[in-house]
């Protein structure tokens, strides 16, 4: 009944993680699950929608969860972590730079999903929802003590051809400790407010939410599924990371054409937002 996992990416990120899932003898759903995970990150900073800073971001991070699997519906999960997070500027003024050297994380971490989707990238049927909230503790090496939450929710409906899928999402602060710099919410890209470049909205409170309508338009030899799609996204990011970036409710939309190829999604899109930034996409894996 055990399971070990190797997540593998390359790209602009790229890391290794890996995760060994035990039952526990005593029954009832019980398993632990130790995890290890290195990533490698180039991250943009933008002034409305000029870059002013690029950073290089390095992090690593061992953990072990304590979990009960909710039969066939999802899980539940209480873990402790810790690791190392270094950034350095690669482009931008010196006066954007990060503190030199290591920044030590830590803490406790609490996760539950229940996930009932058919398909995990172009669903069309189901529900799921992830409610993930970390604590990250002084004693425990981090160098910062706060709370971040964070809240999924999907639902997913077809019929023949056609689908819809709508899904919110929502984060932020709990308690009265700020999130660092490092820990805030990029967001921005095909589908998650389509129209601006990727990871270019930075704050720390986040609210979203999203239509997609799939048309699927045929079954391809090999590639798999090829839909044509379209979304509306409603999002604001709250105490931008930028000051003077906006905190107004923002809209946008795209159009795409995507695959469920065997080694990923594949999409190609144009995202349109309605203050006038425009983006076009092409990439392979989950936005």
């Amino acid at each position: 009944g055990a399971e070990w996992r190797v997540y593998a990416q390359v790209g602009e990120t790229a890391g290794l993680a890996t995760e060994y899932y035990q039952p526990l003898p005593i029954g009832h759903g019980l398993f632990v699950a130790p995890r290890a995970a290195a990533w490698r990150n180039t991250l943009n900073l933008y002034q409305q929608s000029d870059r002013i800073a690029t950073y290089n971001v390095r992090q690593a991070a061992v953990g072990v969860d304590l979990g009960v699997d909710i039969t066939r519906y999802g899980e539940v999960r209480l873990g402790v972590e810790t690791g190392t997070l270094r950034a350095a500027l690669n482009t931008g003024p010196p006066s954007l730079a990060p503190p030199e050297g290591r920044i030590g994380t830590g803490g406790l971490r609490l996760r539950a999903i229940v996930d009932q989707l058919d398909n995990v990238n172009f669903p069309r049927s189901g529900y799921a929802a992830i409610v993930d909230v970390k604590s990250q503790l002084k004693g425990l090496g981090a160098d910062f003590s706060y709370v971040k939450w964070e809240a999924d929710a999907a639902i997913a409906f077809a019929s023949g051809r056609h689908s819809l899928t709508l899904s919110a999402k929502a984060g932020g602060a709990g308690g009265g400790d700020p999130l660092p710099a490092y820990d805030q919410f990029f967001w921005g890209g095909l589908l998650q407010q389509s129209g601006y470049p990727t990871a270019s909205l930075a704050g720390a409170e986040l609210t979203f939410g999203r239509a997609i309508y799939l048309y699927r338009l045929a079954e391809v030899k090999i590639i798999g599924p090829v839909y044509a799609g379209a979304s509306l996204e409603l999002g604001r990011m709250g105490k931008p990371l930028v000051p003077g970036n906006s905190t107004d409710l923002l809209t946008s939309s795209a159009l795409f054409l995507g695959a469920d190829t065997p080694i990923g999604p594949f999409y190609l899109g144009f995202g349109f937002a309605a203050d006038g930034n425009r983006s076009a996409y092409m990439f392979l894996g989950r936005p």
